[in-house]
């Protein structure tokens, strides 16, 4: 009997069939490679540089640039002039403001032909504030030494010396730093021997003062070295070796910044 149903169409083993190899051609063609996906997002993101902005831009906004530019500029200029101006003045003030020491020195010319034994040895000084603003408190040292006329004052603090303490001193008001000869063995002031008075006399010795006073105000600490000399002799042809001591005179402010020999600054 003749089968009359549907024939067999499966398709013989070892062939693909024509839908599978569709399937196979259109997964294959719809998959793009990392690189190639990179390559074009990089290409939609691509940054220019200024150059080629600025190559690119039309000469309108060009010249919108450059007229902002110097706009930005002038108006940074102006702004560091004001702050500058701002600085000068401050400063200005503070220099007009603060106080200030002036030292006078009071030699006493030895008595001729009379030697006192019994006599200390020392100089007075007066410290006066020529500033606008009142010293809050004021510290110094002193050393009164006699000098051989080819030599140099030490400039040293290392031996004992006079020293100071002080305060206050109002604008135009004034005070006495007397700095006394110290004996060095005895370690009081002591009067001068007759060798000494004599070379005083005949120009082979002179006498000399130096030492510092920091002082403060409301615009912070300052300080003033100070040296003067004398000689005795009525002898015009002599010379002395106390050049250095002009140099050694200076002021500045902030004790950080004082440096002599032997300083170590008095009780704060």
């Amino acid at each position: 009997m003749e089968n009359s149903g549907p024939e067999n169409t499966q398709p013989e083993v070892g062939k693909k069939s024509s839908n599978s190899t569709a399937n196979i051609q259109a997964n294959t063609s719809s998959k793009t490679s990392p690189k190639a996906q990179k390559k074009t997002s990089n290409a939609g993101t691509q940054k220019w540089t200024l150059r080629e902005h600025w190559e690119r831009a039309s000469s309108a906004k060009r010249i919108k640039w450059i007229f902002e530019g110097f706009t930005g500029l002038v108006a940074f200029l102006i702004l560091l002039n004001y702050v500058w101006q701002n600085l000068q003045t401050k400063w200005n003030f503070g220099e007009d403001q603060r106080s200030w020491i002036n030292i006078d020195y009071h030699w006493t010319p030895l008595p001729i032909g009379v030697y006192n034994p019994t006599a200390l040895v020392g100089l007075d000084t007066t410290l006066t504030n020529t500033g606008k603003s009142p010293i809050t408190i004021a510290r110094g040292e002193g050393v009164f030494e006699l000098i051989d006329s080819d030599k140099a004052p030490s400039y040293s603090l290392a031996g004992l010396h006079s020293a100071f303490i002080h305060a206050p001193i109002p604008p135009t008001k004034d005070m006495r730093f007397a700095i006394g000869y110290v004996d060095q063995a005895l370690k009081k002031g002591r009067p001068l021997e007759r060798e000494e008075y004599e070379r005083l006399r005949d120009g082979t010795m002179y006498a000399a003062v130096f030492g510092y006073i920091e002082y403060e105000d409301r615009f912070g600490v300052h300080w003033i070295k100070f040296c003067n000399w004398q000689s005795f002799t009525a002898d015009q042809t002599k010379t002395f070796s106390a050049q250095s001591c002009v140099p050694f005179n200076q002021i500045g402010d902030g004790l950080e910044s004082l440096t002599m020999d032997g300083f170590k600054g008095l009780p704060r």
